[in-house]
């Protein structure tokens, strides 16, 4: 950890220690590489190890492969700080032996192939939907308020992101942006790819409680929210359990209560409703309608009547004489 934190130390700029973070991920030792990742997002309340996760955040967002989208698609990722897939195996299989979960689950989420259903845009806002994408577009670049201040509504990745690099943007514009609802999951992919809103508490916190946060991206904030934000999250989001489990460790265990409360709670959840009836079909229909809804009863009973039917066809059949 101490090299790493020699590569990114009194380095201001965001992208360079980006560069350098993603160069040290693709040539160096895979148990170091995974320690670190380990270390820092388990002691991320210390500020050399938040510099370097919140560095390593910026990196995942950037160079997690970006979907073809159907209008305005999103800039290609950094292919120059792309790790080699093969060390991301090596670097997931070092994890595993040296039992660093969050290291694991982490890296194996952000490395899953974006589903083709996320490509399907939402229609814009009734309030901007008169304006084509070119002209939502430009309206994003301009640096005058009265400008862009409708355009806190789009749902659009591509213009989201241009929002999100306008300097002319405040901390509540993003906030309003990043807590939309509904919004496209690379909406708030997009204004995580800055490193303004990014380091933002409040950006970052409203990103996460969106419902449209993706699995990887809630796994990559979970340590930067801090463990009460954490806490409020998991009670009020549902968190896929492989992901709660990693998160167990984070803030020094602060968060295990909350997560074992979670966890038990899903484990408690009743599975489908299966009934073994033998029993004359007249009180089997009673029995399904007083346990099922209308609709479900119905369609139920209208088996249970085809198979009354089938079965006095066959008595019929059986009791006619043979030709």
């Amino acid at each position: 950890m101490q090299r790493i934190a020699r590569l990114i130390r009194n380095v201001p700029e965001p992208m360079v220690r980006m560069r350098r973070l993603g160069a040290f991920l693709g040539t160096d030792d895979p148990v170091m590489i995974a320690s670190a990742i380990e270390e820092a997002a388990l002691a991320s309340s210390e500020t050399t190890h938040k510099v370097f996760y919140l560095t390593l955040a910026h990196l995942l967002f950037t160079i997690r492969p970006r979907p073809p989208l159907p209008a305005g698609p999103l800039p290609l990722e950094d292919r120059s700080l792309l790790p080699d897939e093969v060390q991301v195996a090596r670097i997931i299989g070092a994890a595993q032996k040296i039992h660093a979960p969050f290291c694991v689950a982490l890296l194996r989420e952000l490395w899953k192939p974006n589903l083709k259903e996320d490509a399907r845009l939402l229609p814009p806002h009734i309030t901007i939907e008169h304006w084509p994408l070119g002209v939502r577009r430009e309206r994003a670049r301009s640096s005058k308020r009265d400008r862009f201040m409708p355009l806190l509504v789009e749902t659009t990745p591509s213009v989201v992101q241009l929002l999100a690099f306008n300097t002319r943007l405040r901390e509540e514009d993003l906030v309003q942006l990043a807590a939309l609802r509904p919004t496209h999951p690379y909406a708030l992919w997009s204004i995580l790819l800055s490193h303004r809103w990014l380091s933002n508490d409040q950006v970052r916190e409203a990103c996460a409680r969106n419902p449209a946060a993706k699995p990887w991206m809630l796994i990559t904030l979970a340590p930067l929210l801090g463990a009460g934000k954490l806490n409020e999250l998991i009670r009020k989001v549902r968190v896929h359990k492989s992901l709660l489990k990693a998160m167990l460790p984070l803030y020094g265990g602060a968060c295990e209560r909350v997560i074992k409360d979670a966890l038990a709670r899903d484990d408690e959840k009743p599975g489908p409703l299966v009934f073994s009836i033998d029993e004359t079909f007249d009180e089997a229909e009673d029995f399904i309608n007083a346990q099922m809804p209308d609709h479900t009863a119905q369609a139920l009973s209208e088996i249970a009547e085809i198979r009354r039917m089938r079965i006095e066809r066959e008595a019929r059949e059986d009791q006619e004489p043979p030709n």
